[in-house]
């Protein structure tokens, strides 16, 4: 991304959006349309004179607390100086309220620890592993190998217990059900089974990753790359093959928008055994091509996580049965809705069973878990009107 530099000083606002991502929608469900100022982080530099004093009398009074690593300590105080710089000019707008929709951001979490005077609020935007909680981040004693936040508005209670458990410092966390997923249904009501004209619904998993080959990032992180490369590739070759036994139907969500890599990439799989559905945010894509099918498939989308809030068919994939690709559900729910194996004739009998098995019956096996502890969701209440009542409550 290009480095956006302004010498102007910052327009005042009570409310600051961080990041471009779902900024529109935040400032039309929480904030009513009234005037927010985005800060797009990693791409906004204020250069301003005033600010560049404020910066640099804030570092030297704030050096000696800095916790600096062993590695790497140059660009780590470039990063903090950066983070200096972003509450610098925050302070100067002074607003009442910070939003954000990325809450694993790192340099949103410092903001909130620095500043008192604002209120910061994070909105969880998407299913979160061990990965997240734990192999993501640098080992202790690190500075950056704790998350901290003082208002979490997460999926749900599993999420919650994660981070806990991994020692992680949330002042208040509130599980509410997933943000898209809520302000989707609110658009488009439940729908009746006998709609469904596909069986299978696969929610791509496809990165860009996948195809570099000169990727500058650590060795841990290369793993989680090569591991969740593995089992979508599984996936995809069991799923041809699938399909060619039992001539089901099958659509797949892509993730991106006319990415010609990942089209390539499955159907170097697929061919003209399935329909490709283009990645489309704004026009919930995903979400009406799971509407649409019977079952929705995936390694670890945090779509399967929102089609199991709304009652629908879901099969996770992990075939390696790789902790840091799993959401972790308890024992006796992984059969129904997980699949750890790698063998193909598991794989066709699980997809065989799930596909004659109706929505009711599934929902029933999975109820308590699924609409209490994995995603919070009540469809006469969603995410996004629970935040905004939230958020004034602790204003």
């Amino acid at each position: 991304m290009a480095l956006k530099i302004s010498f102007s000083l910052p327009n005042k606002s009570d409310f600051i959006i961080l990041y471009k991502d779902q900024a529109e929608q935040i400032k039309k469900y929480l904030f009513d349309g009234r005037y927010c100022l985005i800060l797009d982080i990693n791409t906004y530099l204020c250069l301003n004179p005033l600010i560049i004093i404020r910066i640099l009398g804030k570092f030297i009074c704030s050096f000696d607390r800095i916790k600096l690593p062993k590695k790497n300590v140059i660009s780590y105080l470039v990063k903090e100086l950066y983070v200096i710089h972003l509450n610098v000019v925050i302070r100067y707008i002074a607003p009442k309220i910070v939003v954000t929709f990325i809450d694993n951001s790192r340099i949103f979490q410092k903001l909130s620890q620095f500043d008192n005077k604002s209120k910061y609020f994070s909105i969880q935007n998407g299913g979160r592993t061990v990965w997240c909680a734990n192999y993501s981040l640098p080992p202790t004693p690190h500075p950056d190998s704790v998350i901290s936040m003082p208002f979490w508005f997460c999926i749900g209670q599993r999420d919650v217990d994660l981070f806990q458990s991994y020692g992680h410092k949330i002042e208040k966390s509130f599980p509410v059900g997933s943000w898209n997923a809520g302000i989707y249904r609110e658009h488009f009501p439940f729908r009746n089974t006998t709609d469904t004209d596909t069986d299978i619904c696969l929610v791509s998993s496809w990165h860009d990753n996948y195809i570099k080959s000169n990727l500058k990032v650590t060795d841990r992180v290369k793993n989680q790359i090569h591991a969740n490369h593995k089992a979508q590739q599984l996936l995809s070759i069991y799923l041809t093959r699938f399909i060619r036994d039992t001539n089901r139907t099958v659509r797949v969500a892509l993730r991106e928008n006319n990415n010609q890599s990942e089209i390539n990439y499955y159907k170097q799989h697929f061919g003209d055994l399935a329909i490709y559905v283009n990645g489309d945010r704004e026009d919930f894509s995903t979400y009406k091509t799971m509407d649409r099918s019977n079952l929705t498939l995936t390694v670890n989308s945090t779509c399967g996580l929102d089609a199991l809030s709304w009652g629908g068919k879901v099969l996770f994939f992990n075939p390696f049965q790789i902790d840091f690709l799993s959401y972790s559900f308890p024992k006796r729910f992984k059969s129904i809705m997980c699949f750890d194996s790698d063998s193909y004739e598991s794989f066709k009998l699980r997809l065989n069973e799930l596909l004659i098995m109706s929505e009711e019956d599934f929902s029933l096996r999975v109820k308590n878990i699924s609409k209490h502890w994995i995603v919070k969701y009540d469809p006469k209440n969603p995410p996004h009107q629970k935040i905004k009542k939230l958020i004034m409550e602790n204003t």
